[in-house]
């Protein structure tokens, strides 16, 4: 169906026009259908839980997410009903593949390898790949249908796929276009093999019970069971040899490879929900890739900066480097010139010679600098003027805390 016809379709829905849920239901049965039968190989089942899903879903059309396509919603609710179906059956599995009868050499080894690969898959894996390639539901869709959120579901399609194609082809190139092609190519060989048969009578009697439904505007949930009017046909395989069942049992254990016999002697997992565990990894994904920047870089920033304080530190030590700290004050403006010389030229020169508390330095008229070095014990006062680019002491003046103690330097010739 067209998405603007389906639109169209859900907005009537919502504003209680039901019989264009009938609508939807012609369109999408098949797919529903489909959806459940690669899951459940008791035809009673499927026909179950298809009912339950179509009359549940128009008792609660209004719970109908905006934006959301209307098949993606019946698949959610079936997969839960699925779910149920295989928690309370404990020693049933999930389908592997649902293949038609007379299939040549080639087909059938494509089967036997894809059952032997599905088995080694936990539930929600394989349920991820069947959405993905035979319901061929988007990665947003995906999300939904698991009820996993978005940024999660992204890194767990991603493993999925690349475990699959490992347990499929092996190792492999690390570009995703190349693994993700072979796989594709694989599963789609897969589902054209397929053969679902989808009961027209069914159809029709679930369609019939719906309209009822809507005319009497009864729409209870009292789904009613079902009876077994038909039942998949398995491939049919030449029996040979004795009709009596324990002979044949012996017999079909011979043929099978060591690789059958431990299979199906193992127990099959049995259907869960994800466990902590695995909800802790993603969890645990999901935070290393949304900051793995800052986990790689942080680390090496750190590094680089203790690193050079490192040699920073060795070079002060290498050149015998007095390193100073002590406040420079300046009072008035001084010019851009006379600060360079006061702190590449003066500070560290009196900083090599004396154990400095702080200095002032002023500007004076005549273009001079009165400079005041505290040491502590006494003071120190210098008066500079600058004569051929070069800034010369005219006045020294040393004062002590307790008496004065002055003394002036003539000016070089």
């Amino acid at each position: 169906m067209d998405l603007h016809v389906e639109k169209k379709c859900l907005e009537e829905i919502r504003k209680n026009n039901l019989g264009k849920f009938v609508s939807l239901y012609d369109v999408y049965f098949e797919k529903l259908y489909k959806y459940v039968a690669r899951r459940i190989s008791k035809s009673s089942e499927i026909d179950r839980v298809v009912r339950e899903v179509f009359v549940e879903g128009l008792s609660k059309t209004k719970e109908i997410p905006e934006g959301l396509a209307f098949v993606v919603w019946l698949y959610s609710m079936a997969r839960s009903k699925v779910v149920d179906y295989f928690e309370g059956n404990k020693s049933m599995r999930d389908l592997g593949v649902v293949a038609g009868e007379g299939l040549d050499e080639e087909a059938e080894n494509l089967i036997k390898k894809s059952k032997t690969i599905l088995n080694k898959l936990s539930f929600e894996e394989r349920e991820i790949l069947r959405l993905k390639f035979f319901e061929e539901v988007s990665d947003g869709d995906i999300s939904f249908v698991l009820n996993q959120g978005q940024a999660a579901i992204g890194p767990r399609i991603y493993r999925v796929l690349k475990r699959t194609h490992f347990l499929l082809f092996g190792e492999s190139d690390e570009r995703q276009g190349i693994y993700f092609g072979e796989l594709s190519g694989f599963l789609s060989r897969l589902k054209e093999l397929e053969e679902i048969e989808v009961p027209e009578v069914f159809k029709l009697s679930l369609r019939t019970d719906l309209l009822k439904k809507i005319e009497r505007k009864d729409f209870a949930i009292d789904v009613k069971e079902t009876e077994e009017p038909w039942e998949r046909k398995a491939p049919q395989k030449k029996q040979v040899g004795s009709d009596d069942p324990a002979k044949i049992f012996v017999e079909a254990v011979k043929e099978m490879s060591e690789e059958e016999r431990k299979s199906w002697s193992t127990p099959q997992p049995q259907v869960q929900s994800q466990s902590q565990s695995q909800a802790k990894e993603e969890k645990l994904y999901v935070f290393v890739s949304k900051w793995r920047y800052a986990l790689i870089l942080t680390p090496l920033i750190l590094f680089v900066l203790f690193f050079s304080f490192l040699l920073v530190r060795i070079y002060d030590v290498v050149n015998n480097k007095n390193v100073c700290d002590f406040e420079t004050i300046y009072l008035g403006e001084l010019s851009e010139n006379e600060i360079v010389f006061l702190q590449e030229d003066l500070n560290p020169r009196i900083c090599e010679q004396f154990d400095v508390s702080y200095i002032i330095a002023t500007k004076l008229a005549g273009e001079k600098l009165l400079v005041r070095v505290d040491l502590y014990k006494y003071v120190v006062k210098y008066i500079f003027v600058q004569e051929s680019d070069k800034w010369i002491i005219e006045t020294y003046e040393r004062h002590s805390y307790s008496n004065q103690k002055p003394g002036k330097i003539r000016r070089n010739p």
